[in-house]
């Protein structure tokens, strides 16, 4: 991921973000994983950010759980898809089958702008 962070840096053209692949990792690793993000960031409520269009996290049906998973990923949508676009993961994705992983995962880690997006609403296939 460095090396790769390294490369990415010196290109002008493409989808590029201010954020590297070895910083979305870290934000996730942070984030999702080791839980050493400051507290207030770590806060999935997105108080003050959210907008009133977007139901996601928002369903009283879905529950608490299921309403910050959903906010957890629309705060960290643009690492995930950083991260999962990098050729690090492209090479990893190849060996996905040493740690059993579904091949339906590609589908919507592909789609991860789409299912970001506040105008989203599930089809029949993300059902």
């Amino acid at each position: 991921l460095d090396r790769e962070s390294r490369e990415n840096e010196d290109l002008e053209d493409g989808d590029h973000n201010s954020m590297t692949c070895r910083q979305a990792y870290d934000e996730l690793m942070a984030y999702l994983i080791d839980n050493t993000a400051t507290a207030s960031a770590q806060d999935p409520t997105g108080e003050g950010t959210e907008d009133r269009r977007d139901w996601v996290g928002q369903s009283p049906r879905a529950g608490v759980a299921a309403n910050n998973d959903a906010k957890q990923f629309l705060a960290h949508h643009e690492s995930i898809r950083i991260l999962w676009q990098s050729n690090t993961m492209k090479q990893v994705w190849v060996k996905r089958s040493i740690v059993n992983v579904i091949d339906a995962h590609k589908e919507y880690l592909n789609d991860i702008p789409r299912l970001s997006s506040q105008d989203y609403k599930p089809t029949t296939q993300d059902v």
